[in-house]
């Protein structure tokens, strides 16, 4: 004989949708770092074949890195990570470059910082203010830029 299947109880409704909820902000997490690699990866070797083999100037060559892996991350967070599908594509656009131009102000800064004051290499400076912009740019577009409605 077959056991009945009680209805689930609120409180077993809520625990599962707690559940449901976990895995879906870790997936997403797990997707973002994965974009966050790529641009990352996009931003330090262009930073580095920048100062490497032209005479760009660090900070300079840091600005034009940061810019292109900004339009790739947006274009990844956008189709893949938050899955967006606003039509206001313009409008979000800009908020996602308004906040990558304050993590580029924070990254730079930080990045002058080490390596003028702190004597730090370039290469070394920059993957550590990467690591420091990516948790910015996280909270920040999760919050603002990809926020359902």
């Amino acid at each position: 004989m077959e056991e009945e299947q009680m209805p689930q109880q609120p409180e077993q409704k809520e625990n599962t949708l707690v559940r449901v909820s976990d895995m879906v902000l870790r997936y997403q997490f797990i997707r973002y770092c994965v974009s966050g690699s790529t641009a990352a990866l996009v931003d330090i070797s262009t930073f580095y074949v920048l100062t490497q083999f032209t005479s760009i100037y660090f900070v300079a060559a840091n600005v034009i890195s940061f810019v292109l892996a900004a339009s790739v991350n947006y274009t990844i967070n956008r189709l893949w990570t938050f899955k967006s599908t606003s039509a206001n594509v313009a409008g979000q656009f800009i908020t996602f470059c308004t906040i990558g131009s304050i993590g580029l102000l924070i990254n730079t800064g930080v990045l002058f910082a080490l390596v003028t004051f702190a004597s730090m290499t370039e290469i070394v400076a920059k993957v550590l203010v990467t690591g420091v912009v990516l948790f910015w740019n996280y909270f920040m577009n999760k919050h603002i830029t990809f926020k359902k409605v």
